[in-house]
């Protein structure tokens, strides 16, 4: 304290500093701090020895009777909220992805970055699908995925939705929707059409077949059209124009043994169904 004062003294007023000093010597008291009591430390204190530390183990294990168990997500409300989030996780990615080709088309973003970022979004889908798998169930399939948001967006507009979509002749001079127009919307946020056609292209794809496309039979695909600016119906003819496009000719690239140098998710996704198995989320 009698430090803190004589680095305080000088900067204080010059009367206040010298009304304090004579106050001080009309007491008589030459330190100010002469008058303060001070009390010894006690023999306890002075003579405290910390007690020795305690060696730890690092590989010995901490004991406790505290058990963790994972939560299980059984109920119809944790399924519906789980689904809807990972369609709305999906629908981000889709977007991310239409915009990398819509930048690639504007020639501000080369083919090799969008091919990439396509790729990887499937990747991110798969892996995302396995997450959910492990918290209700290796037997969930997209199916169960898509009844979890779709029957409910259905009852809300009076519609009795069908188990089964039943299967439509589908072409350029027949177009329709293979779902009810009024869930167009929640229909193409689950990927519904693109799923029923796959669902149809599965039973095409044989062991040493592949399918032909006869010309425009689904119509043409035009890219310079906004996508977003079709009704329900044009989108969904576009998507099936471009989609019956592109399938046989990955199909046609699998039916080489000596394998291709590279593969897009699309060829191996030809070659999963060679083999016997499902079209996956």
């Amino acid at each position: 304290m009698e430090k803190v004062y004589d680095v305080l003294k000088p900067r204080c007023q010059t009367t206040v500093a010298h009304m304090r000093d004579d106050r001080i010597s009309s007491l008589g008291i030459k330190n100010i701090y002469a008058a303060l009591p001070v009390e010894e430390p006690s023999e306890g204190f002075i003579n405290y020895e910390p007690p020795p530390a305690q060696p730890v183990d690092a590989a010995k294990p901490v004991e406790t009777n505290e058990v963790y168990t994972i939560e299980v997500l059984e109920s119809l409300e944790a399924k519906c909220l789980a689904a809807q989030c990972l369609f709305e996780d999906i629908a981000d990615l889709r977007q991310s992805v239409a915009k990398m080709w819509s930048a690639f088309e504007g020639k501000g973003v080369d083919l090799i970055p969008c091919a990439l970022a396509s790729n990887t979004a499937v990747d991110l889908v798969r892996k995302a699908q396995e997450d959910f798998t492990k918290e209700f169930g290796p037997e969930t399939t997209y199916e169960d995925l898509a009844k979890l948001v779709y029957f409910p967006a259905c009852f809300a507009q009076g519609i009795i939705p069908q188990h089964e979509v039943t299967r439509t002749k589908i072409s350029a001079s027949n177009p329709k929707l293979p779902y009810d127009s009024r869930v167009a919307g929640v229909a193409e946020y689950i990927m519904l059409g693109v799923r029923i056609l796959l669902a149809a292209f599965e039973d095409v794809i044989k062991v040493n077949n592949a399918p032909i496309l006869q010309g425009d039979y689904f119509g043409k695909y035009d890219a310079s059209v906004d996508w977003w600016s079709l009704s329900p119906l044009g989108r969904f003819m576009s998507d099936t124009a471009l989609l019956m496009r592109s399938l046989p000719d990955a199909c046609w690239l699998t039916l080489n043994r000596g394998g291709v140098p590279a593969e897009d998710q699309l060829v191996r996704y030809c070659h999963h169904l060679r083999k016997g198995g499902k079209t996956e989320l």
